[in-house]
């Protein structure tokens, strides 16, 4: 019998980040809890460039720097947006700043969301 994850919040309201943490908390992997394979970070960011700015999936790897991809420093700025809003947290204009390679808004994205 598989373990159950119970969440319980004060407004109601179940986040990504509750699931995240509700995992580590039993120790288990925050990407297939409850059974269910949630995407990487790497996966959605390469859908969101895929889907959003049109960049084919091939030009896409874990080293491409996005000024490779994006076409220019609105772009860079749009795309940081659209992912913060995917995970519910804010990019500031430094941290966008320190990012050159999709592994590191991979891994900025990833400390965001696990604080």
């Amino acid at each position: 019998m598989r373990p159950t994850l119970r969440f319980s919040t004060v407004s109601g309201h179940v986040s990504s980040r509750t699931v995240v943490v509700a995992a580590l908390a039993a120790h288990r992997n925050p990407l297939t809890a409850g059974g269910t394979a949630l995407p990487s970070v790497y996966e959605t960011i390469t859908e969101i460039l895929t889907t959003k700015f049109a960049v084919p999936a091939q030009a896409i790897a874990e080293d491409t720097a996005l000024e490779d991809v994006l076409t220019d420093s609105l772009d860079v700025v749009e795309f940081g947006v659209v992912v913060g809003e995917h995970y519910n947290v804010l990019i500031s204009d430094e941290e966008l700043e320190t990012v050159t390679t999709i592994a590191d808004v991979a891994a900025l994205m990833g400390s965001k969301v696990a604080a």
